[in-house]
């Protein structure tokens, strides 16, 4: 969890990393966005909505 998702994505983008999916308000209730690490590790950012 971050405070801030869309502010979160924007600094991990300008530092190159691979996004999965772009920042998206999901049905369960948090926006979330996905990167891959340099070892190729899967990793989700979210915040609650609402």
């Amino acid at each position: 969890m971050v405070d801030d998702v869309d502010a979160h994505h924007a600094g991990v983008r300008d530092a190159g990393a691979v996004i999965v999916y772009e920042p998206t308000d999901m049905p369960y209730g948090v926006r979330e966005y996905c990167v891959r690490d340099l070892d190729d590790r899967l990793w989700a950012f979210m915040t609650t909505l609402g």
